[in-house]
Formats: structure tokens, C-alpha cells, sequence
């Protein structure tokens, strides 16, 4: 597995240690097992004593067995574990990995508990476990043969048959409970973010009782999964009965039976646990397959304005967020995209950025620095101190010195944030600016002056919901369900009747 490649070591360290505590623990019942049938025939004490004292020291010896194997085992997963975080952080901000940002943590989250999982809960404890029946099965062929076959094919069942038979059943509810988690995500996302929205079309009650049925169904399916992995140890309990069933009926030494019944009880009791695992190998294995690919062929950046026949959907969603979307944007042309809430404009809008053009995201990022290097980022832009403070007066920021020092972004509100990142774009000084909800939180005075910064542009690309100045673009593109369902040029607002042209009565009647 290349996620181990430097923690190789501890691993097999680890899955050695893990056998030779299986090896005991069936070593411990099977002692116990043949005392039980010893005591029978009234031994001497010392014999008595005599294998007390060796199960004693064996389970010692478990414990420690298995203290060592858990700090190895622990040791080299979280290891794997924070450098892959790391590098997998570092690459989907080098390369601009298309995701939702605001689920990036929770998908490193998810993505690298299915890779621990992997290690902790599928293979390490499947090589354990097998190897250890192996074993007890090859020192079978010593009582029986007819022992052999009975822990084969019980071990077989376990590992193989059971796994297969639930395997596309867990794979369905995963799939049915990844859809209803990304679906619920995106709901209630869309219900923060449009919230103003919904609240005048009175659209509130509803979107949360679509909010509140997702969650319902979300908890249904991890109910559900509960109750087939009941079932499925359910099915191994009635695999074991008949095992022992076989065992009394294949056994004809009275002595040794207490100590093979107690051992086939322990080697239940270490294959049961990895039924589950084995029947979710495929799906894991995938989802590590996509984590190892998964910024080979990324590119940073759009060499042009435009997408053709785009279909796109965020990973781990069943969803379409974007379908067969066609837009190209010519130098010196500005474009309007409108839409309901969690239509796709942001989405959209992330697919036409191109390198030299200045960007304003939906969330946007301060660091802890002076108000001057936020500004210039860091020195990247140069400007002189009375420049950029005639700039802080334009946008009603005059109280705001140069060297404020600023503690990220719980300082400064929304509307702060949209105008100072505002100034950051014209020291920029590039000609395409690609801007999302630019006049959002802006009282009526700053709204105008931010839309009139943003149309003396040269080539502008805006996703607002503010549509009072339409008409002064050249395009205008209506976003629904992922789809442009039309677009219309400025001149065209004013003499044909469109479903743009509905919206946009309908806004400046509000």
C-alpha cells in the first residue's frame, strides 16, 4: 500500500505482534478448555496449579503483545495520517482542486477516516485474523481432519461468503446515505446563504421542511445499516452454533473437546469483527484509488473565458451542480449571470477564472497582518501610502489606519470586507475582473459606488443578485438547476419579453 510506504516497518511489526496475541488468546482458551477437562479425572494439584500459572503468564504476555502492537499500529496510521492531510492540503490549494471550499475540511475528514479505516479496521485486522486461523488450522491436522474442514469452511463462510452476499446492500445504503448527506449539505446551504431571498418569496416553511425530511432519511439509513450489520452477525452467531454442532459429532476424544470447543470460540470471536470490513473492501479500496490520482490531471487555470458543454458535479455527490453549460466571454465584454440560490453561479464563476484576472469569492479571506499588507498582499502590489488612503476614503474607510493591525476577518464586517477587498483588485491592476455577489451587504450610497468601480472595467464576468444595473451589460445569463435556460443582451431586456426581463420587474417592483 503506497500510503505506508514510510511507516513499513511499524506496520509489519505490528501485524506480527497482532498474530502472536491471537496466538495466544487461542492458546488461553484452549488451556482453559483442556484444565476443564483434566479436573474431571482429579489430577494432581501441582498439574492444576501448573497450568494456572501458564495461562497466567500467557495472558501477560497478551497484554503486552498487544500494548506494543497498538503503538506501533497507531503510530504508523497517524503518521500516514497527518502527512497525507498535509499533502493533500498543499496540492488542492497549489492546484485549485474544484471542491466546495467550505467542505474542504470536512472531506479531508471523511476521505482520510476511510483511509485509516483502511488500515485499522480492513487490513491490518484481516491479515491478522486470517493468519492466526491459518495456524490454528494447520496445528488442527494434528486432532483431525475432519477439524480441518470444519474451521475451513467456517473460516470461509466468515471471510468470503457472508461479506459477498451483504456486500451490495451496504454498498447501496452508502450510497443512498452519501446522496442524502450532499443533497441535505447543499440545502442547507442554500437556506443560509438565500436566505433573504426565500424570506420574501415566503419560501422559509418550506425549505425547512425539506431540510428537516432530509435529515429524517439520513438517520434512516444509518438505522438501516445498524440493522444489517446486526443481521449479519446474527448470521454468524448461527454460523458458529453449527459449527460447534460439528465439532461435538467429529470429535471422539472426551479430553480434548472442552479445549477445541473453547479454541473454534476464540477463532469466531477473531473473524467475526472483519466480516464487515470485508464486504466494504471494494468501495474503501476505490475511494483510496481516487485520493491517490486525484490531482494528476488538474489544471490551475482556464486559459480562456469561456466552458463548452460543461457537466460537473463535486466529489463524493451524486448530484449535477452544473449540466451541458455553454458560455464564452470575449475580451472587453462584460456578462451578468442571475439565478436563484444554489442554482451553480458560484460553481460557474469558478470554472471561468483564468490567471490574469482578478477574482472576488463569495467567502472571503484576511490575515493576521496590517491593514497594509492585507491590502497590497503582503507587499506583492506596490502603492504608496497616499494612494491607497485615498482609496480607504472612496469607500468610507477613512477610520481605518494603515497599520491597524487586523486579526483575520472577526473584526470587520461583511461590507468592510467586500470594499477593502475591492481596493485589493485595482492594485491588482488587471483588465477581467470575475466577481461574486459584489454589492451583497452594501447599504444604498456604497452599492452605487462598488457598481460604479466594477463597470468601468474592461472585461467583467458578475454573479449578483442585485439587478438593478442589468442593462448595463452586454450579456445577461439566467442560471437555473445548473442550466443557462437564457440569455439576453442588454438591448434586448428593454424590448423583448424573456423570463430575465419577468425577474427583473418583478425585483424593481419589490
Amino acid at each position: 500500500m503506497n500510503f505506508l510506504k514510510n511507516e513499513q516497518i511499524k506496520v509489519y511489526l505490528s501485524i506480527i505482534l497482532g498474530i502472536l496475541s491471537g496466538l495466544v488468546g487461542v492458546s488461553i482458551f484452549g488451556l482453559s478448555g483442556y484444565m476443564i477437562s483434566l479436573s474431571y479425572f482429579n489430577p494432581p494439584l501441582i498439574t492444576i496449579i501448573f497450568i494456572i500459572v501458564i495461562i497466567k503468564l500467557f495472558g501477560l504476555s497478551k497484554g503486552a503483545f498487544k500494548y506494543f502492537e497498538r503503538i506501533f499500529s497507531h503510530e504508523a496510521t497517524f503518521q500516514m495520517i497527518n502527512r497525507l492531510r498535509i499533502d493533500f492540503l498543499n496540492q488542492t490549494l497549489a492546484n485549485h482542486i474544484k471542491t466546495r471550499d467550505v467542505r474542504l475540511i470536512e472531506r479531508l475528514n471523511k476521505h482520510f477516516d476511510d483511509i485509516e479505516g483502511y488500515y485499522i479496521r480492513i487490513v491490518y485486522p484481516i491479515v491478522t485474523a486470517v493468519s492466526t486461523v491459518l495456524i490454528v488450522i494447520i496445528l488442527s491436522a494434528l486432532v483431525s481432519t475432519k477439524l480441518v474442514i470444519i474451521f475451513s469452511v467456517f473460516s470461509l463462510f466468515v471471510l468470503l461468503v457472508v461479506p459477498l452476499i451483504f456486500k451490495r446492500v451496504f454498498e447501496r445504503i452508502y450510497d443512498e446515505e452519501s446522496d442524502v448527506e450532499s443533497t441535505l449539505y447543499l440545502k442547507v446551504y442554500s437556506l443560509i446563504y438565500g436566505y433573504t431571498d426565500f424570506f420574501i418569496n415566503k419560501e422559509i416553511d418550506e425549505k425547512q421542511h425539506g431540510i428537516e425530511t432530509l435529515i429524517e432519511r439520513y438517520n434512516d439509513k444509518k438505522f438501516m445499516r445498524a440493522n444489517i450489520t446486526h443481521i449479519m452477525r446474527m448470521t454468524a452467531q448461527v454460523l458458529q452454533i453449527i459449527g460447534l454442532s460439528l465439532i461435538i459429532y467429529a470429535v471422539d476424544d472426551v479430553l480434548l473437546l472442552p479445549m477445541i470447543l473453547l479454541i473454534f470460540i476464540n477463532v469466531v470471536e477473531l473473524l467475526v469483527p472483519v466480516m464487515q470490513p470485508v464486504s466494504e473492501f471494494s468501495r474503501v479500496k476505490e475511494t483510496i484509488k481516487r485520493i491517490e490520482g486525484h490531482s494528476e490531471n488538474e489544471r490551475p487555470f482556464n486559459e480562456e473565458l469561456s466552458v463548452k458543454d460543461l457537466t460537473f458535479r463535486y466529489e463524493n455527490s451524486k448530484r449535477d451542480v452544473l449540466k451541458h453549460v455553454t458560455l464564452k466571454v470575449k475580451r472587453g465584454e462584460k456578462h451578468v449571470i442571475i439565478g436563484p440560490s444554489g442554482s451553480g453561479k458560484s460553481t460557474l464563476l469558478h470554472h471561468l477564472i483564468t490567471e490574469d484576472a482578478s477574482v472576488m469569492p463569495q467567502f472571503l479571506d484576511f490575515y493576521n497582518g496590517t491593514l497594509r499588507d492585507n491590502l497590497t498582499m503582503f507587499g506583492k502590489n506596490e502603492i504608496e501610502a497616499d494612494e491607497l488612503k485615498e482609496y480607504l476614503d472612496d469607500f468610507n474607510l477613512k477610520e481605518l489606519e494603515l497599520d491597524d493591525y487586523m486579526y483575520a476577518t472577526r473584526h470587520m464586517s461583511a461590507g468592510e470586507m467586500k470594499r477593502l477587498h475591492a481596493i485589493r483588485m485595482i492594485l491588482e491592476r488587471k483588465n477581467t475582473w470575475i466577481m461574486d455577489e459584489p454589492t451583497a451587504r452594501l447599504n444604498d450610497i456604497l452599492r452605487e459606488k462598488m457598481w460604479d468601480l466594477i463597470l468601468k472595467q474592461e472585461t467583467l464576468i458578475v454573479v449578483t443578485h442585485d439587478l438593478s444595473h442589468l442593462d448595463e451589460f452586454d450579456f445577461i445569463h439566467y442560471l437555473k438547476d445548473g442550466e443557462i435556460v437564457e440569455t439576453i443582451t442588454s438591448h434586448a431586456l428593454k424590448e423583448e419579453s424573456s423570463e430575465i426581463k419577468k425577474i427583473t420587474e418583478r425585483f424593481t417592483f419589490e
